[in-house]
């Protein structure tokens, strides 16, 4: 008796948790420890965001924020100089059918999430070692930041089996803002799918 490929694949990613993947901009945040202070930088998928640049108001939110950042690299990182946390995530919205805050940015024209700008993480590194995934959104949520909304954890097997991406709509706007969903072309971008198995 031969196990399929199909089989296979299942047995070795098991349990899995599954996100929203959020219609935005990717970012992410970059602590380095000097001393006993932190020193940031935000970056795009491809490039460090300048203070200067209007990134979706990525750097407001993250001044917002600041505290929030400081607390969760102080409890991932040891207090040593040199040390490196990463956190990545999308920030999104600047729109909600014809609202849009003043001074808020059109992250993407399609969906409908918020009118103000907002973001959500989804992943965490502490040098060059991935925090595993259950326990770095945990974490993320424990210091007041919002993560991808979770649809699903349990069996890949029992999702796949079940999930429909074609009729997936997203739940950003009622789960973090309660408002309802607005309907329109790739105002869903769909879902990442993710093992929990640490091997």
């Amino acid at each position: 008796f031969r196990i399929s490929k199909k089989d296979k694949y299942l047995s070795i990613y098991s349990d899995v948790v599954v996100q929203e993947k959020i219609h935005g901009s990717n970012i992410s945040i970059v602590g380095y420890l000097n001393g006993e202070k932190w020193i940031f930088k935000i970056g795009s998928r491809k490039r460090w965001v300048e203070n200067h640049e209007k990134f979706n108001n990525i750097q407001i939110l993250f001044e917002q924020n600041k505290d929030k950042f400081i607390n969760l690299f102080n409890e991932l990182a040891p207090i040593k100089s040199g040390s490196i946390v990463r956190i990545y995530g999308e920030v999104y919205g600047g729109k909600y059918g014809g609202a849009t805050d003043k001074n808020a940015i059109k992250t993407q024209s399609e969906p409908n999430y918020c009118s103000h700008n907002d973001f959500a993480f989804f992943d965490l590194f502490v040098g060059q070692q991935n925090v595993p995934i259950l326990e770095a959104l945990s974490l993320i949520q424990k210091h007041g930041l919002k993560i991808a909304p979770i649809i699903y954890t349990g069996p890949l097997s029992n999702f796949i089996d079940s999930f429909n991406v074609n009729t997936f709509k997203s739940v950003v706007s009622k789960l973090f803002y309660n408002l309802d969903y607005i309907d329109t072309p790739k105002g869903t971008e769909g879902v990442t799918i993710r093992t929990t198995n640490p091997d």
